[in-house]
Formats: C-alpha cells, sequence, structure tokens
C-alpha cells in the first residue's frame, strides 16, 4: 500500500541547517543530495496523488530524513522556485507516523523550533529556555542581544 502524503510548507535553501537540526530532534538525520527516498515504491491507487505530483515522480526528491525505528524515509524534494515541500509514505508499515506524527506535525514543529532558534541567534538574541507545554506547543523564551 502507498499513501503519499505532500506537505503544504515551504522550506528554503537557507533553512536546510534548521531541518538538519529538527531531525535530530526527533531522532533522524537529514542526508543531502539523495536523489530518492524509500517509500512502498509503487502506487497503489488506493489514495489520491499528492497535488501536482505525477505518478512517474513519486519517491524522487534532493534530500532525505532517515529515522533508525522507520523503514521509510520523508523526502525533500525540490519545486521550480528553489523552495522544498516534504513528501513521505505514511502507510502504518513504514514506521514514520509515530516519529513526525500526522501530517507530519512533529517534524514542521521540531522545523519550526529550529529555525526560530537561528533567525533569533542571527538577530543576536540567545535561548534561555525551552519549555514544552501539555498541550503539545513549544514555548522558547530569549534573551535580548548578546
Amino acid at each position: 500500500m502507498s499513501h503519499i502524503t505532500k506537505i503544504k510548507t515551504v522550506i528554503h535553501e537557507d533553512d536546510l541547517d534548521a531541518m538538519a537540526q529538527g531531525a535530530v530532534r526527533l531522532g533522524g538525520q537529514l542526508v543531502r543530495d539523495v536523489d530518492r527516498y524509500k517509500w512502498y515504491g509503487r502506487w497503489m491507487r488506493d489514495s489520491p496523488l499528492p497535488e501536482g505530483v505525477p505518478e512517474e515522480d513519486l519517491g524522487k526528491c534532493a534530500h532525505v530524513i532517515r529515522f533508525p525505528r522507520a523503514s521509510y524515509e520523508v523526502g525533500l524534494v525540490r519545486q521550480a522556485d528553489g523552495t522544498y515541500t516534504v513528501q513521505y509514505d505514511d502507510w502504518r508499515q513504514g514506521g514514520l507516523a509515530p516519529i513526525v506524527g500526522e501530517g507530519a506535525a512533529k517534524l514542521l514543529q521540531a522545523f519550526g523550533v529550529e529555525t526560530s532558534i537561528a533567525h533569533a541567534h542571527k538577530l543576536g538574541h540567545r535561548l534561555l529556555k525551552e519549555e514544552k507545554l501539555p498541550n503539545g506547543r513549544i514555548k522558547l523564551q530569549f534573551a535580548g542581544r548578546f
């Protein structure tokens, strides 16, 4: 079975380090310049194709995120404008769902936290405290310029 999910988020080239750190937060590793991500391997026509992705492009990417506890991988797919989107096969047998979350929510949260920290650091701020709230959100507290 295959259930390819395309996440509607925009990742710029200069945000790849933040995505790499986000992957590390979840126990994974971003591997650059890998042209295919692991998935079921063929579209079974049991779910719709992701919008704008032809069948022959399933599994193609520019970089992958690997997790030791999953047999499938997350693909970072380069778009025509040079940005990246996230694609992966969310079939439960691939093992990604518990790691990256439904709709890759955990991965996108980790990416968002790392992006925020990186941007704050560029502005001269430093992270004072990171707190995971009961609702699953993450609260970051920064100090002024250092």
